[in-house]
Order: C-alpha cells, then structure tokens, then sequence
C-alpha cells in the first residue's frame, strides 16, 4: 500500500501532546484521510501513531488495539530515525496507516 503525500492548504488543528509537543493535523475531506506532521527528532512515530488513530475514531488510546499488534514499535522507530526518506505502510486498528521518516503520519478514513 502506497498512501499519497498530503496536499497543501488542508485545514489546520491542533493536537497536544505533551507539554510543549504539538501534532499539527489536517484532513483532506476528498480522499477522507487524515495527516499530521511531527518533529521526528523528538517525539518517536510509536508515540504518535496511536495518539493519531485514537482522534481519528474519536476514542483513547487505552481503546485501541496495542500497536505492536500491526507492527513492532521498537522497528517502527528505528526505521524512523535513518537518513533516507523512507514509507512504511500498514493497517491499524482495521485502518490503512503510513509513516514517512521525515515526520508525516497519514490515516486513511475512507
């Protein structure tokens, strides 16, 4: 599964993470999915893919399935950290979900 990179000019909402961490997220109501950006250099993609699906079905994370049931988190971090701009793509709680290295994380709702 190769998922598009997110159009320009999508609405912005904001998602607090932490204390100072903010996951900027958009929705592309023509494709029904969902994007945020992330500073990848602090804040790992395994922390952010089941914060992101959580607002995306407007549940918890608590609700959802743990991730390394879709994809092991330590790998999904590494991956993460190499210099190559790099996808990688799989589903997620029933949803079709990919991480770009470089801080992108996309939820396709439709």
């Amino acid at each position: 599964m190769t998922l598009d990179r997110p159009p320009s000019g999508l609405p912005v909402a904001g998602l607090r993470l932490g204390s100072d961490e903010r996951l900027v997220v958009r929705f592309d109501a023509t494709t029904q999915s969902y994007w945020a950006t992330f500073d990848s250099a602090t804040i790992r993609p395994s922390t952010v893919l089941p914060l992101f699906v959580a607002r995306v079905r407007r549940t918890t994370v608590d609700a959802l399935a743990p991730l390394f049931e879709a994809v092991d988190p330590d790998a999904l971090d590494a991956l993460c950290r190499g210099d190559e701009r790099t996808q990688i793509a799989f589903r997620y709680t029933g949803l079709p979900v990919a991480v770009w290295t470089d801080g992108v994380v996309q939820v396709d709702a439709g």
